[in-house]
């Protein structure tokens, strides 16, 4: 009953705006914010950025966007299930789907890849982050 609610209402404009504020919050997360700290602590833990070719940088950047409209539906759903409609609703809504899905799940694995805790919290806050702006996005656009 609530999923065929939650279609029936699901606002894809707002999705599509809360997708756009998510890829935004990581463009500038992984550049002007963490992009070069994020890019060392990589090199120190043994991974090698490789710079891709244009048609390699646009194919990441495409997919990145896709799987954040993705996640912006899913955190659609839980802004219609919980009904949130402030923006303190909204940030509270966002920092439990953000913590509890994907910093978690991200930390259980980099726990075993022995990533160094700098590292860690560099990736995981931009979800945590972006999640949380998106759910603001979902909020704000229903009330």
């Amino acid at each position: 009953m609530i999923a065929e609610r939650f279609f029936a209402d699901v606002n894809f404009m707002a999705v599509i705006a809360a997708g756009v504020a998510y890829w935004l919050v990581g463009a500038v997360w992984f550049s002007m914010i963490f992009g070069k700290t994020w890019s060392i602590e990589l090199e120190n833990h043994g991974i090698k950025l490789q710079s891709p070719g244009q048609s390699g940088m646009a194919s990441k950047f495409i997919v990145t966007f896709l799987l954040n409209l993705i996640i912006s539906f899913g955190v659609a759903f839980f802004v219609h299930y919980v009904d949130t409609t402030t923006v303190v609703q909204a940030i509270k809504l966002g920092l439990i789907i953000g913590l509890c899905f994907a910093a978690a799940v991200m930390y259980n694995s980099y726990i075993w890849e022995s990533r160094p805790l700098k590292l860690v919290l560099i990736d995981i806050g931009y979800p945590i982050i972006g999640i949380t702006v998106a759910s603001i996005v979902l909020s704000i656009w229903r009330s």
